[in-house]
C-alpha cells in the first residue's frame, strides 16, 4: 500500500474523530459517558463510544466513496476500505430500524400520535438507503473482482 493511501486513512480517521468531538463534545471521551436522543417521548440513552464509531464510519464511507467514484474504480485499496465500510454502514441501519420499531411499540402504547405515519415512512427510506447500499456494494465488489484479477495491490 502506497504512502498516499495510509495518509488518506489517518485522515478519514481523525477527521471522523474529530467531527464526533466537534458534535458530541469533549465530555463525550470520557468512559462512563453517554449520549441521549428524545424520539417522541422515549430516550434512548447509549455509550458516547458507540456514536464515536457512527460517525467515524459515515466519514469513512462518504470520503471512500468520492474517492472511489473519482477514481473511477481503479484503486484496489481504495474499493476494499469503500466495502468494509458500506457493510459497517448497513450495520448501522439495521440498528437504526431495531430502534425505530421500539420506538414504534413505545408509541403505539399511547394514543396521543399514531405512530404508522412517520414510522412506515422513516422505516421505507431505512430500507431503501440498505438497498442502495447493497447495490455500491455489489457494483463496488465486481469491479474490485476484474481489478484483482487483472494486477496486484499497489
Amino acid at each position: 500500500m502506497k504512502k498516499k493511501e495510509w495518509y488518506y486513512l489517518l485522515g478519514t480517521l481523525s477527521g471522523g474523530i474529530g467531527l464526533g468531538i466537534l458534535l458530541l463534545g469533549t465530555e463525550s471521551l470520557k468512559a462512563n459517558s453517554h449520549t441521549t436522543f428524545n424520539l417522541y417521548d422515549t430516550y434512548y440513552d447509549f455509550p458516547s463510544f458507540y456514536a464515536h464509531i457512527a460517525i467515524v464510519v459515515l466519514s469513512f464511507f462518504v470520503i471512500y466513496l468520492g474517492r472511489m467514484v473519482y477514481s473511477n474504480f481503479r484503486i484496489t485499496v481504495v474499493n476494499l476500505v469503500f466495502i468494509a465500510a458500506t457493510i459497517l454502514m448497513m450495520t448501522l441501519i439495521c440498528g437504526l430500524t431495531t430502534i425505530l420499531n421500539d420506538a414504534v411499540q413505545a408509541v403505539g402504547q399511547t394514543d396521543i400520535m399514531s405512530g404508522e405515519d412517520w414510522a412506515g415512512n422513516l422505516h421505507n427510506l431505512l430500507t431503501i438507503s440498505q438497498g442502495v447500499l447493497l447495490a455500491l456494494l455489489g457494483i463496488s465488489g465486481i469491479k474490485t473482482l476484474k481489478l484483482l484479477n487483472t494486477r496486484y495491490f499497489y
